[in-house]
């Protein structure tokens, strides 16, 4: 069981598996706003297809360390750190956006624009926010919503547990329905959230199942899942769903992770590096100034790292700012 949990959900190995994930979404991306009508389809450009499969590994993750966070702190400190890992970076994104690459937007658009983005209201609505009338982040308003409603969220997830396996199954069986139901009739980008409700779901179940030594109730879940993808018509939810037991069968493998500290580090920083490729799949890809469909998503990765480090630094300098005004009210 120990190894289970190491393997995917300890810090090393989660954070080798976000940055595996947030690579995974960056060349979706390019594959799917870049040029393709020149490019030789090969079992690695199929990849990059699936790159939604990112988002999934990242909100798995995200409710297991959500739930264990929960567990260990109180309600305050809950939403203390998770305010102060998301709110001031994503208000230099905003800022920065609009500041460099639309400053002929009214200022009242800026204003509410930001506050729908950072209160997660623009999940509910599809927003054309500005001139290139790209939908340029679904997933922080939708991070958001989670944030803001997980206490509620953990104690459905329990109440549904203490009434037994079967009825566990009936809810996830029900997210599932509900979700490919909402993304089907195309409410979009609300539709993007529902369909991984299930994913949540099995994110809080499976730690609070690990924390009861009840690996078998984990398997389980696992591959009832797996087979239920298999019987789904909706492609993404059988991604989705099929990626817990390949997941599983991962943490059950003995070999070296490649590149194991370069990808942790991007992993540890990848929502700084989230944030920063949204401005580039934006502005820079639509402008088709590099041709190369390879030499694009080298390009996109590495300028995706250096902007990253820009916003990281900003944090950093923010949070010093903070400190230094502290000591000085308290002096």
């Amino acid at each position: 069981m120990n190894k289970i949990i190491n393997r995917i959900f300890g810090r090393e190995n989660r954070y080798y598996l976000m940055g595996i994930a947030i690579i995974w979404i960056v060349l979706f991306h390019v594959f799917f706003w870049a040029d393709m009508s020149n490019i030789k389809t090969t079992w690695w450009i199929e990849l990059f297809d699936k790159g939604a499969l990112g988002v999934d590994i990242f909100l798995l993750l995200s409710a297991f360390g959500l739930q264990a966070s929960l567990d260990r702190n109180s309600i305050g400190v809950f939403y203390q750190n998770r305010i102060k890992r998301i709110l001031p970076i994503y208000l230099f994104f905003l800022l920065f956006l609009f500041l460099v690459f639309e400053r002929g937007c009214p200022f009242y658009r800026v204003v509410i624009q930001c506050l729908c983005q950072m209160t997660g209201l623009s999940l509910f609505k599809y927003p054309e926010f500005f001139s290139c009338g790209f939908c340029f982040d679904w997933f922080t308003p939708a991070i958001i919503t989670i944030y803001l409603f997980f206490p509620l969220i953990s104690i459905v997830v329990k109440k549904v547990i203490s009434r037994g396996f079967s009825f566990e199954l009936f809810f996830l069986i029900l997210l599932i329905v509900f979700g490919v139901w909402v993304r089907e009739n195309k409410h979009f980008p609300f539709g993007l959230l529902a369909l991984r409700f299930p994913i949540l779901f099995l994110g809080c179940t499976f730690f609070i199942h690990l924390k009861n030594g009840a690996l078998n109730k984990v398997l389980s879940l696992c591959f009832i899942s797996g087979c239920i993808g298999l019987l789904t018509g909706n492609l993404e939810m059988k991604r989705s769903l099929i990626l817990l037991p390949l997941l599983l069968a991962f943490s059950l493998t003995r070999f070296n992770l490649p590149l194991k500290k370069i990808v942790c580090l991007v992993g540890k920083h990848s929502y700084e590096i989230y944030l920063a490729h949204i401005i580039l799949v934006a502005f820079f890809i639509p402008s088709k100034t590099v041709s190369n469909f390879y030499l694009l998503c080298i390009i996109t990765l590495i300028s995706s790292m250096i902007i990253a480090g820009f916003y990281y630094y900003m944090n950093y300098i923010f949070y010093y700012f903070c400190g230094f005004v502290k000591k000085a009210i308290n002096a």
